[in-house]
């Protein structure tokens, strides 16, 4: 599977456009830094924006088969958390698309947290995953230590436009 390289490039209006190319994989991460490196030297001259951010997104072999959607699943239902981080003041959030909603509390919306298997989000987010390396934690884009759940509500969002 190939290996994605983002690129984010922004205008004098600091509106903002993203282009991909993708390069082959079983290089190391090294190897794909390089890489992004001598890709901006040959598209900066290229374009009349700036070159804001590059990603490099390495695809993740799921094991085979995958299972099937469970019948009513919808990713415009969905739970938003919300971070801590050790950042005082900071926090970070993320949404979880086609949540089930046998984890939401009828009553208030929000995600019921202390069953297991929300908790076993929580804490793998929070404390972090056990890897051959060690404990891989989990930071927020700007590099802030994520520290714990501050709060977890069901959120609805329109994925496609509507139509006429």
């Amino acid at each position: 599977m190939p290996v994605e390289l983002s690129i984010n490039i922004a205008d004098r209006k600091n509106q903002t456009s993203n282009m991909s190319v993708h390069m082959v994989d079983g290089l190391t991460l090294a190897d794909y830094d390089s890489a992004a490196a001598q890709m901006e030297a040959v598209i900066q001259p290229l374009i009349t924006g700036i070159i804001t951010s590059m990603n490099i997104i390495v695809p993740v072999a799921l094991p085979q088969p995958r299972p099937l959607p469970t019948a009513g699943s919808d990713v415009e239902e969905g739970a938003l958390f919300i971070w801590n981080t050790d950042v005082a003041g900071v926090t970070s959030r993320n949404r979880i698309p086609t949540f089930n909603e046998n984890f939401v509390d009828v009553d208030n919306r929000n995600i019921d947290i202390t069953q297991p298997i929300v908790l076993a989000f929580v804490d793998a987010v929070s404390v972090g995953l056990t890897v051959p390396g060690g404990t891989l934690t989990f930071e927020d884009y700007r590099g802030a230590d994520i520290t714990g759940a501050k709060e977890a509500y069901e959120l609805f969002q329109r994925s496609r436009a509507r139509r006429r």
